[in-house]
């Protein structure tokens, strides 16, 4: 649930849905932002879902006067979400299959394939903390016997790291304090004054005003105070101190083009933190008008940019990419803040199946239809679950969620009656086979039949009376043919 109230500027608005559909909802694949024209004049809030192969769904519930007011009503589907899948046999057999969902069927009988593709990104690690956001300013009073310090922290974001900072320099810059053996820390993610007594007289030092967003009371310490900071203040970013001459324009150079995100901070006296959502949407923003296909998202405590597409553009023959650098307003690489987000392969091509999972399974049932070996035919189906029929995530809850299910029943509605078809082909073929064995078998009943009904002694004394005449037939012919020899061999002598 998001709280809106008059207060809130696009920017905010934007930044909170997208830590709501991130950290809330858990959907990875959406983000919003504020988007305006090149005058500022005019500006909407514009949310998308499902980049790069994340699967990604939502509504947005809420008063009818409220959503059409921030034009929540106006929606698009997504376009080209086509994936294609070719198989090659061995004898150069080519079969194709176009699919919207991440499931592919058709290519083998009984075998099905799933498929999660990764687009390219470079991932850093770390680099986003939390820290403290004044909304005033912060006055702690330090006494060290007799002498007295007040340490002001300006109102503005701050990381805990240069609350810190900002404290140790104010000590240091005062000469009744420079050596008095206070300093601060950060413990815990807590501010921590820590006295040393070994290099001062007195054995304590006193807090005569304390920071109630810091958490530090007021009160007499003889070893340290910790501070306990106000959960309300707390907000997300990283720090933009260097310890350099110079402030510098930092841009992040993304596909060789290079999008302003912040300047650095060397007066250890001033606020330190960038807000990592505000900035994350402006380089969106920026990315968006220059009509780049690389997104921005945050990870846990990470940045992370990720191409928009997937595979290779079949009109260019261009492999997605992501390239990375972080370079300041000369051009020069930036490497102390490449190491602060943990940036190590700044280069990443993304593959259609790249990250792919090859999830092989045989369903085909086979059966014996003959007599011999290998006499067999299988019959497979289709995975039919509403996942695989891609209406698992279906939402009915609105008027444009119930009709973008029309689609997806329909296209659902085609597969089952693909499969229904495939399966009546299996029918017919079994029904003929069953036909051919009926014959089989009554031919090979009536043969049995007949046997049962013969009379074995007669048709033996047949037999036999066959046999005998056979015999005598053979007999005679053979006296008749020697008779002829015999006159043959008289009349040669």
């Amino acid at each position: 649930v998001i709280q809106i109230n008059g207060q809130h500027t696009l920017n905010d608005l934007s930044a909170a849905l997208q830590q709501g559909l991130n950290s809330g909802l858990g959907i990875q694949g959406s983000y919003a932002s504020a988007v305006s024209d090149a005058n500022k004049s005019s500006a909407y809030i514009e949310i998308s879902s499902g980049f790069a192969g994340n699967k990604g769904s939502f509504s947005i519930i809420g008063s009818e006067a409220l959503t059409s007011a921030l034009g929540f009503s106006a929606v698009r589907e997504a376009q080209n979400g086509l994936v294609e899948a070719t198989l090659t046999d061995s004898k150069g057999n080519i079969r194709k299959v176009v699919t919207e969902s991440q499931n592919v069927s058709g290519l083998l009988d009984g075998v099905a394939f799933k498929f999660d593709s990764q687009a390219a990104q470079v991932s850093g690690i770390g680099g986003i903390s939390s820290g403290l956001k004044l909304s005033s300013a912060q006055n702690i009073g330090l006494k060290l016997g007799s002498n007295t310090l007040n340490v002001s922290l300006s109102s503005g974001s701050w990381s805990i790291e240069g609350l810190s900072r900002s404290i140790n320099a104010q000590i240091e810059s005062d000469p009744n304090f420079s050596l008095s053996g206070i300093k601060a820390s950060v413990s815990d993610g807590e501010i921590r004054l820590g006295y040393d007594s070994s290099t001062s007289a007195p054995e304590a030092f006193e807090i005569t005003s304390g920071s109630q967003t810091l958490g530090i009371n007021e009160g007499s310490y003889s070893y340290a105070a910790t501070g306990n900071k106000d959960k309300s203040a707390v907000v997300q970013g990283f720090s933009t101190y260097r310890d350099e001459p110079a402030s510098k324009n930092i841009s992040f150079s993304i596909n060789q083009r290079a999008y302003s995100a912040f300047s650095t901070q060397i007066d250890p006296t001033k606020a330190d933190l960038a807000n990592s959502l505000e900035t994350v949407s402006d380089l969106n923003e920026q990315l968006r008008a220059a009509k780049a296909d690389v997104r921005v998202d945050i990870s846990g405590d990470s940045l992370v940019f990720t191409s928009l597409k997937v595979g290779t553009d079949r009109a260019t023959n261009a492999r997605s990419v992501v390239n990375l650098d972080i370079i300041d307003q000369f051009g020069n690489k930036d490497t102390a803040t490449l190491q602060q987000f943990g940036f190590r392969n700044t280069i990443s091509y993304g593959y259609g199946e790249s990250g792919f999972r090859a999830q092989v399974k045989d369903t085909a049932a086979a059966l014996q239809i003959g007599a011999n070996e290998g006499q067999t035919m299988k019959v497979s189906m289709g995975d039919m679950s509403a996942g695989a029929l891609g209406i698992s995530d279906i939402d009915l809850t609105t008027i444009h969620g119930a009709s973008a299910a029309l689609s997806k029943v329909d296209r659902a509605i085609d597969k089952v009656s693909s499969e229904v078809s495939r399966l009546g082909t299996y029918q017919n073929r079994l029904n003929f086979t069953m036909n051919n064995i009926e014959n089989a078998s009554a031919n090979l009943t009536s043969a049995e039949s007949r046997i049962r009904d013969a009379d074995i002694a007669a048709e033996i004394i047949q037999y036999t009376k066959n046999q005998i005449l056979t015999q005598a037939s053979t007999a005679m012919l053979a006296q008749a043919n020697s008779i002829m020899g015999n006159v043959l061999t008289l009349l040669k002598k």
